[in-house]
């Protein structure tokens, strides 16, 4: 229940932060709302005994999800200021257990030492073991569907299933979750140590060995090598966007560079020059970017996130660039 209550709260306030940010029209406060929606869905949801670090997650995953629907200077600036905070806070809560580990061990009187050693080293092996058997009892059978469905033939692999089990690393969410317990509960102290635990082990043992685990495999296919029919598409529309050729297949690049080249003949010339004119053109740059974004969207759940996260990051750049030049070609306010 307070798994469900912590979820359904982070979910509201998501929604809510992305209504609100979509309508502010200011990248600095749509940049604050998302940063104070995830303390406000944790804050609330501690306040009626949900999870507050599971309102804080389904939050922030709500409001990732609804980056694309932002100005792309807000997507630009606001991924540099979470990278920092993120950073920041990643090192701050590894401190703060740093600083607290000392004292935990101290209180942990009823425990010896190869006792403690003992539960650490279970509890990670039992978090290591327990992925490999969920990510294989699910892998083939998801598998050998989407193979019927596409119908192709099923062809059982126990490479791409080991790397996927064996990347189980914990990380600040496991270890949040366990200082967010209150002061008082009974075993407060012996999880954070676990938490801490099973943190460094999977870190060092499974974070050092995945390289030697995937050369070991030798994953260099003609499957995986070759791009997908999905992402070869999305390429084509990032890179016809970028090079001007709009919704009516107008290269406003090459149109752009004409009325920069007949103003400067003009400049020389005496003429006044027309930002109109170059205006015009660079909003019709702007409406093909805006349509390439959403043909990106609409192969959202054929490319990983990360991929189309770095798609929308190249329009974003190219439409930065344009905004700039709009703003230097526009007349001075008096």
């Amino acid at each position: 229940m307070i798994a469900l209550i912590g979820t359904a709260v982070g979910l509201a306030t998501g929604m809510g932060a992305n209504w609100l940010m979509r309508r502010l029209k200011d990248k600095h406060l749509e940049i604050v709302v998302s940063f104070l929606a995830a303390f406000a869905a944790y804050l609330v949801a501690e306040r009626i005994e949900g999870s507050g670090v599971l309102a804080a997650v389904a939050c922030g995953g709500l409001i990732g999800r609804a980056q694309v629907k932002l100005a792309a200077t807000t997507r630009l600036e606001g991924a540099s200021a979470w990278q920092l905070v993120e950073f920041v806070l990643a090192s701050l809560v590894f401190l703060l257990v740093g600083l607290q580990l000392h004292g935990i061990l101290a209180r942990l009187t009823n425990y010896s030492g190869w006792q403690l050693a003992t539960l650490g080293l279970g509890l990670s092996a039992t978090l290591i073991l327990s992925r490999f058997v969920w990510v294989f009892a699910t892998f083939y059978p998801t598998t050998a569907v989407v193979a019927v469905i596409r119908g192709g033939k099923f062809t059982p692999s126990l490479s791409y299933p080991t790397i996927i089990a064996w990347t189980g690393m914990r990380g600040v969410v496991s270890l949040a979750a366990a200082l967010a317990l209150p002061s008082d509960f009974e075993f407060r102290d012996l999880i954070v140590f676990l938490a801490f635990c099973s943190i460094l082990s999977t870190l060092v043992l499974q974070g050092i060995t995945l390289k030697w685990l995937i050369q070991w495999f030798d994953l260099r296919e003609p499957e995986i090598e070759r791009a997908s029919p999905a992402l070869v598409e999305a390429r084509g529309i990032v890179a016809a966007a970028i090079a001007g050729v709009g919704a009516q297949g107008s290269k406003t690049r090459d149109v752009l560079e004409q009325v920069r080249h007949s103003e400067e003949k003009a400049a020389h010339a005496g003429h006044a020059v027309d930002p109109e004119r170059l205006r015009s053109v660079m909003e019709d740059r702007l409406a093909a970017l805006d349509d390439a974004r959403v043909r990106l969207r609409e192969h959202r759940d054929e490319l990983d996130g990360e991929t189309l996260a770095t798609l929308i990051r190249e329009l974003d750049l190219e439409e930065e660039q344009v905004r700039l030049a709009m703003g230097d070609s526009a007349p001075a306010k008096a």
